[in-house]
């Protein structure tokens, strides 16, 4: 998964980033035919928060940090930004970019986390309109707003390096003091005895196990199970002597703010109606992420994270 920053910023004086040049007008065509085809139009700013929700739905690489409400709530409301690009009439990709000021230095950072967003569902994936969106957000703000341009894509490597070679082709480059994160993905449209099977040995027995000790688990989107999770947590990070990188308060409000269908999947391990375990996954489009988790001390003894 390209978990590397590619960030470009134009060679001008940039802009210092605040709110008058926050929220875009109306939308534009690109007429530079070495990065962006005329028959591409990019909105900049139209969707409000119910709109966003909406266009969300309509994609398989939607993700809960391309949201309306994890955007506001980590970064501020007045400190968010949209596009929308569409090819003709139709809805082709979109992109919530987070706008920051560095006082100190003067500059304004345009932050892209887990997008832009392009697969849409129901239609073969189509490189153009990554490009396309690539193109628009360089246009946008790094060439129009003068603003420092990262973007951390949604995007796995294959070894056929097509991503990196658009980003690098309009002007990107990776940042290499980012270490390079690996994501293991996991097919589960298989039955659930290939899955099994697949399983390391320890694995399967401890999941054996976990099934024969009678744990119930109870899923839900509820604050009463994030306060169980957190806990569990806190349980964990003293075991442990941690200190967490990040912020579970504002992961809270998110949970509260977000719509039903959007909202993070809570699942809490109980043995004998205590609780030991839980976790917190995401799972927007085609993709469920796992987000967090936790053990207490009661739940060492016991395989419940196994089973969960």
């Amino acid at each position: 998964m390209f978990t590397y920053i590619m960030h470009m910023m134009q060679s001008d004086k940039t802009i210092p980033f605040s709110k008058k040049n926050n929220r875009g007008g109306a939308g534009f065509r690109y007429s530079n035919q070495n990065e962006s085809r005329t028959d591409y139009y990019a909105e900049i700013d139209q969707a409000d928060k119910n709109k966003w929700t909406e266009l969300l739905t309509l994609f398989d690489d939607a993700s809960i940090h391309q949201t309306w409400s994890a955007g506001s709530i980590m970064k501020g409301e007045g400190n968010l930004s949209h596009i929308v690009l569409k090819k003709g009439n139709e809805i082709v990709g979109i992109c919530q970019v987070t706008l920051t000021m560095v006082p100190l230095f003067n500059i304004g950072v345009a932050d892209v986390y887990n997008g832009p967003i392009w697969r849409k569902k129901g239609c073969d994936a189509d490189i153009e309109i990554f490009c396309q969106m690539i193109a628009s957000l360089k246009h946008e703000y790094a060439l129009n707003r003068k603003l420092f341009l990262r973007i951390w894509p949604n995007e796995f490597d294959d070894g056929r390096d097509e991503f990196s070679t658009i980003l690098e082709r309009l002007g990107f480059r990776r940042n290499i003091s980012v270490p390079h994160q690996r994501t293991l993905l996991l097919d589960i449209s298989t039955s659930l005895e290939i899955l099994r099977k697949n399983l390391g040995k320890t694995w399967r027995y401890d999941l054996m196990r976990a099934e024969k000790d009678n744990l119930c688990v109870t899923e839900g989107t509820g604050d009463d199970l994030y306060e169980v999770f957190l806990i569990q947590l806190g349980e964990m990070l003293g075991r442990k002597g941690f200190m967490p990188r990040v912020n579970y308060d504002k992961y809270r409000i998110i949970q509260k703010e977000l719509p039903e269908s959007l909202k993070m999947k809570i699942m809490v391990a109980e043995v004998q109606g205590r609780p030991v375990c839980s976790i917190i996954c995401s799972a927007i489009g085609n993709t469920g992420i796992f987000l967090f988790g936790a053990t207490a001390d009661e739940g060492l003894k016991s395989n419940a994270s196994k089973l969960l």
